[in-house]
């Protein structure tokens, strides 16, 4: 087993875990397709991980704000909010995580690379297709042309053998 077929049966083993990793057909397509799915789920998981690291990150930097405000609000006299305030400010905050406002930040960036990196895939997976259908159609062309120069070589011995047929009938009269 070469180290390909290993990183793929480690990967199936990571994958299906305690359950038993389903039977496929070894052949270049299935192992092909099989790696790509490998290597999109590592990427994926590359890029879930630095999101991950992103929200955790703006989890720190929100709290150390919400300090930040909460030791400002204090040093104006302004710590303990009415109900009717902190209500206002709760709507306020939920419609603007309704609407999706933010301001472009490192996740954006990370967003798009996962985009890009979608798009790749895509991108490769049209070439494969393509290439199958060009290395179909060149095997067809070279069929075609063989059996082309196959009916020329027997039209020309039928046209050798019609013109022997036809001396023999001049001679025979």
């Amino acid at each position: 087993m070469n180290t390909s077929s290993q990183q793929l049966q480690k990967w199936l083993q990571e994958i299906f875990g305690t359950e038993s990793i389903p039977q496929y057909e070894v052949n270049d397509t299935t192992v092909c397709l099989l790696t790509d799915m490998m290597h999109a789920y590592y990427e994926q998981s590359f890029y879930m991980k630095q999101i991950s690291e992103d929200n955790q990150q703006k989890i720190q930097e929100y709290s150390a704000e919400a300090e930040r405000l909460e030791r400002l609000l204090q040093s104006v006299g302004l710590s303990e909010l009415s109900p009717q305030t902190t209500v206002h400010l709760r709507n306020l905050s939920s419609t603007a995580v309704t609407l999706d406002l933010k301001q472009p930040t490192t996740s954006s960036y990370l967003l798009g690379l996962t985009a890009f990196a979608q798009e790749r895939r895509r991108t490769a997976a049209e070439r494969r297709t393509e290439k199958a259908l060009s290395s179909e159609l060149l095997q067809k062309t070279t069929e075609a042309l063989h059996r082309l120069q196959c009916l020329q070589q027997y039209d020309k011995l039928n046209i050798i053998r019609l013109a022997a047929d036809s001396e023999k009938m001049l001679l025979g009269f």
